[in-house]
């Protein structure tokens, strides 16, 4: 399958809506709640995408679970869903074996548009958020020593200001280490933010690669080829010629202010954050009837993109050191990873759900490993696996902690396995029904 990962947002979106996969909402909307409870209560319903054609007291349409569904993911790299991490890790190891020439600087789009950050969409996700957030902005930003590109997600704190913004970066990430570099030389960084980024950025951000790898890179072999990118204004970075809007600002050096409380995608509000960073605006531009992306976080959409990422990880680190690795997904529940095996030994499961464990013992809480006949995106096939197919209590691995890994815990302690695998010699067979994945419904129920 080849893929189909449009570089234009503008593309996609007018794809999703030929093929009746995405919901359009025309009434108006306040951004205020109203916005984000039609999003959270479409997502416990369908998996489909959704479009704000009218949204109070902005000009900008909203879309919104654009990255929602795991087989719209496989597809944008042509892949089925059962075979995402497969695709991915081809990707990966076609993108280490491309030189750098990747970019292709053209003119600044004749359509843009300059304008306030004020003119945004200000949309208050969660009751307790401090403010109105910006949630599904890509970071650029290139490292001050080495000049490697990095894409990332912080989410941004609008204040009624139109000349700066506070923004929360995590201290492992790679932005925060190119702020460090800066602010080593009590210089400012440079960053621009992408509000609808072209899908491959997205999903080169999503990727999460080591520092001296680039993303932009990546987001040039998932799309196929060539990027378009032009220069900015007021700020020495070049950005994708797709993006639907650009922000272009810079993070102040060695001053921290708070931001939050914030909905964040545990589910939780997280507390008063005390060292956000002060983002400067510059410059606000963007295309013609341009596309606002707003992602509620904790939703349907920021875990299926989490899933995507952290799940090929594991699978990409587990693929080449352990024999009959067959499938790996972190969803539906985040810190959560079934693992699909060809069961090579008895203690095959045992020692995947080790390795799981500490190839990130931040992210990996659970572990569950299947057999290869069991559908790991199904939740009540894997926990039937589990109950049906062996002892219960010498299946089920408890650890208080790693020996030999520190910082093994994220908040919480403890660690889950689950060998949800029949014993090699067990004389179960499943049940099945000749024809019965082939059968087409509609040839037999009428309407």
């Amino acid at each position: 399958m080849a893929s189909i990962c449009s570089s234009d947002m503008h593309e996609y979106i007018a794809s999703l809506l030929a093929r009746g996969e995405m919901q359009v909402v025309e009434k108006e909307v306040d951004p205020k709640y109203e916005l984000a409870a039609v999003v959270s209560q479409s997502q416990k319903q369908s998996d489909k995408a959704i479009l704000f054609k009218n949204v109070k007291g902005s000009q900008f349409p909203v879309i919104a679970n654009i990255y929602g569904s795991f087989s719209r993911m496989a597809e944008m790299v042509g892949a089925k869903e059962e075979g995402l991490n497969e695709k991915w890790l081809s990707i990966f190891k076609g993108f280490s074996q491309t030189n750098n020439d990747y970019i292709n600087i053209v003119p600044e789009p004749d359509d843009l548009q300059s304008g306030k950050l004020s003119e945004l969409p200000s949309i208050t996700w969660r009751e307790e958020d401090a403010a109105p957030y910006i949630t599904a902005g890509v970071f650029l930003a290139n490292n001050p020593d080495a000049g490697t590109p990095n894409l990332s997600f912080s989410r941004c704190m609008m204040l009624n200001d139109d000349s700066k913004m506070f923004c929360c970066i995590d201290a492992p990430h790679d932005l925060a280490k190119y702020q460090s570099a800066a602010e080593a030389n009590n210089e400012s960084l440079e960053v621009a933010i992408l509000i609808g980024a072209p899908p491959p950025v997205f999903l080169a951000a999503v990727a999460s690669l080591p520092i001296k790898q680039d993303e932009l890179q990546l987001a040039a072999q998932i799309a196929g080829g060539l990027l378009d990118m032009y220069a900015c204004e007021h700020i020495d970075l070049l950005v994708p010629a797709a993006s639907e809007i650009v922000i272009e600002a810079t993070i102040r050096a060695n001053e921290r202010v708070e931001d939050g409380p914030f909905g964040e995608f545990l589910g939780y509000y997280c507390d008063v954050n005390k060292g956000a960073y002060v983002l400067d605006i510059k410059n606000v531009r963007w295309r013609k009837d341009a596309y606002y992306h707003g992602l509620l976080c904790g939703s349907r959409e920021d875990l299926t993109a989490l899933a995507v990422s952290w799940g090929n990880r594991i699978y990409r680190d587990l693929v080449d050191d352990f024999p009959g690795i067959l499938d790996v997904t972190i969803n539906p529940t985040l810190f959560g990873s079934i693992i699909k095996i060809d069961k090579q030994s008895e203690q095959h499961p045992r020692d995947v759900i080790d390795a799981v464990f500490r190839l990130n013992p931040l992210y990996n809480r659970m572990c569950i490993v299947v057999d290869k006949d069991i559908d790991i995106h199904d939740l009540e096939s894997v926990w039937w696996s589990y109950l049906t197919r062996g002892n219960i209590d010498t299946r089920t691995h408890l650890f208080s902690d790693l020996p030999d890994v520190e910082n093994t815990n994220y908040e919480f302690s403890g660690y889950l396995g689950i060998d949800a695998t029949m014993s090699l010699d067990a004389k179960l067979k499943r049940s099945s029904t000749p024809g019965e994945h082939e059968i087409n419904l509609d040839d037999y129920f009428s309407t």
